[in-house]
């Protein structure tokens, strides 16, 4: 079983390592994993960022702390990733549903 932590990680190293063949479709890095740390935020707390309350709270605040990003952001994001709008949401759904599948 993995942790939030662990599974976040495994999550952002797949995007770093995508970065350069996102970087010549002109991805946005930065939404692309934050969008990633959201997921982990919501994925260990609740169905959305408002119901992620039931977190241990060390961890929890862990992970907002990283975010560096207002509520109002974060649920933009989560909106975001879950419509599949952007490339970015796009690709952050394609990295999701793959981790489980790849062998660390």
């Amino acid at each position: 079983m993995q942790t939030a932590r662990e599974q976040t990680e495994k999550l952002w190293l797949v995007a770093k390592r995508m970065e350069p063949h996102l970087a010549r479709k002109q991805a946005q890095m930065d939404k692309l994993l934050n969008m990633l740390l959201v997921y982990g935020l919501v994925s260990r707390g609740g169905e959305n960022v408002q119901n992620a309350a039931p977190l241990r709270e060390a961890e929890q605040e862990d992970r907002v702390d990283q975010l560096q990003l207002s509520e109002e952001e974060r649920e933009q994001l989560w909106n975001e990733l879950c419509s599949r709008e952007s490339y970015e949401a796009k690709v952050a759904q394609a990295i999701i549903r793959m981790s489980d599948q790849i062998k660390w």
